[in-house]
């Protein structure tokens, strides 16, 4: 791809966090092995299998399925990624900050670096292509030890503007610094709880499951499946399917995707300024929005361009920090 003049971009990026500079900025690039992130990652693993084989217990496996659970099903999804990332609800200061502290207990990274990891992939998957890296295009094998040890450095990364109320946050700046430092006092506190057991199923089997975890749904979401629905242009062009129950619903002429996602939805459902209503289940609509991407049910079909709007309106009178 050249790198002159800047390539004209897919309209659904008009007011993504990524600040266009030329397509081929996401293509060019080296991956190379990351220090920190091998020895986290290796270490966390190699904690889990020898010391959870050697300490296993039902207290032990029961504290790590339920620590796991929490992280992940209210720090990640709802805190980091819905709340975070996507701004997709309203809530009290203390309770999101409460929520994005435990999705850094998943052992992703900090939540600056996470929204930033998503904003760079989410943007790179809905140009015409991309660095495999980005859209995990190679191998099984190959893509877990890039997505799980290495790092990406493209040649020239895009600008990735972050709103002054999460860049410049004192909260959030420290668990960026000290994310990994997170895990230890829940360390200490599973050891005088349980004991070793409880550290190596409580933090290290955490960790694994969660980091290990993220990758493999990842990789699967984007390169297995049924896959219906095609996004044309964009570097990641198939899409998991929509139930078949809804498919019959889904108005004539609308093209779904769920790999080419609206603004800022990296794994949500349609592509900016394409809207839907498909019928699930008895008394149950999945209203598609333009604005935010992500499907959302109701007793009746709604409207989903107001709410588009509303984002629109409220993304453009947003401070940046690059």
């Amino acid at each position: 791809m050249s790198r002159g003049a800047p390539s004209a971009l897919p309209a659904s990026l008009a007011r993504h966090r990524v600040h266009h500079r030329d397509v081929g900025d996401v293509c060019v690039g080296k991956v190379r092995f990351s220090p920190a992130k091998g020895a986290w990652f290796l270490g966390m693993a190699g904690g889990a299998l020898v010391g959870g084989a050697l300490t296993v217990s039902t207290p032990a496996v029961a504290l790590f399925v339920v620590s796991t659970a929490v992280v992940l099903l209210f720090g990640h999804s709802l805190g980091s990624h819905r709340k975070l990332v996507h701004d997709s609800f309203q809530c009290p200061r203390w309770l999101e900050y409460l929520l994005v502290y435990l999705g850094v207990q998943v052992g992703l990274a900090g939540p600056i670096g996470l929204l930033r990891q998503h904003e760079l992939r989410d943007y790179a998957q809905r140009l015409p292509t991309c660095h495999d890296y980005l859209r995990h295009g190679r191998s099984f094998w190959v893509d877990a030890w890039w997505q799980l040890v290495c790092d990406l450095r493209l040649e020239r990364e895009p600008p990735i503007r972050v709103e002054a109320r999460i860049a410049q946050d004192r909260f959030y700046r420290f668990l960026e610094r000290t994310w990994m430092a997170q895990q230890i006092p829940w360390a200490l506190l599973f050891y005088y709880w349980g004991g070793w057991a409880f550290v190596f199923w409580g933090v290290c089997a955490r960790v694994t499951a969660g980091v290990f975890g993220h990758w493999l749904i990842g990789y699967f979401a984007h390169n297995h499946g049924d896959m219906h629905h095609v996004v044309e242009g964009a570097a990641v062009r198939v899409a998991t399917s929509v139930s078949p129950r809804c498919s019959p619903w889904v108005s004539a002429g609308t093209t779904i995707t769920t790999r080419s996602p609206g603004r800022r939805g990296s794994g949500c459902s349609l592509a900016n300024g394409i809207r839907a209503g498909g019928r699930c289940g008895a008394s149950k609509h999945w209203d598609w929005c333009g604005g935010c991407g992500c499907p959302r049910t109701s007793r009746r079909a709604p409207s989903c361009v107001n709410s588009g709007q509303r984002r629109a309106s409220r993304a453009a009178s947003v401070p940046f920090v690059r």
